[in-house]
């Protein structure tokens, strides 16, 4: 390592590895604005960098306090712990549209469909067409459940194809199984339509706001 003279007024005590020189100046090793170390800590500084929290590298944030809401900025994909509920940290992606998804439920998503308005998120939908979207219904055996709308951007749908579902607003029986209804929706047993429709099991609670969201074979009544 290179060593550096400075006169005693220029650098911390602390750096002094020996007594001061016949000029009066003191060799401090590596603390040279122009060293190696100054360099790489300018390095880590523009990398955003500092031995903890690793920010700001190809777009993607982690953060090991997590956070209650994703942390990045503007049309940036984020990689994100979610520290607002519980149990645990679920591991999230929010992509640069600003979809976020929670990657700790081993779901399979399907992106790029369009619904031409027909459906909302949380609409269970059957494939109408060539990448297109309609709302699936125990009325009608072809409009069978495909899938559960997660998200909607301009005309275009991402579709859960299995896996699992949360919303805070619902008041599931957990262990219940739940069946495909009549207007894109999922229902209990006991709120099935009358005879001779499609009868689909989609899932069942896990507790009370998450589904575990598996369409079944169908079968009639």
């Amino acid at each position: 390592m290179a060593v550096f003279d400075w006169t005693p007024t220029t650098y911390p005590a602390v750096l002094d590895g020996w007594a001061p020189q016949v000029d009066l100046t003191h060799d401090v090793m590596a603390s040279h604005p122009n060293s190696l170390a100054s360099a790489v800590y300018a390095i880590e500084t523009k990398l955003g960098i500092d031995n903890a929290i690793v920010s700001n590298v190809g777009g993607i944030q982690f953060d090991p306090a997590g956070k209650a809401a994703n942390p990045g900025g503007p049309n940036e994909p984020t990689v994100w712990a979610d520290n607002s509920g519980g149990p645990g940290f679920p591991l999230q992606y929010t992509d640069d549209l600003g979809n976020t998804y929670n990657l700790s439920l081993g779901s399979f998503i399907g992106f790029n469909y369009a619904h031409g308005g027909l459906v909302v998120v949380g609409d269970l939908c059957y494939v109408a067409g060539a990448d297109t979207l309609g709302i699936a219904t125990a009325l009608a055996p072809g409009n069978a459940c495909r899938g559960m709308v997660i998200n909607t951007t301009g005309a275009v749908a991402t579709v859960l194809y299995g896996g699992e579902v949360q919303n805070g607003a619902w008041a599931l029986t957990s262990g219940a199984s739940y069946y495909l209804g009549a207007a894109g929706a999922f229902v209990l047993a006991g709120g099935l339509p009358g005879a001779r429709v499609l009868v689909q099991e989609i899932g069942f609670a896990r507790n009370a706001t998450t589904l575990v969201f598996r369409p079944t074979i169908v079968s009639g009544l």
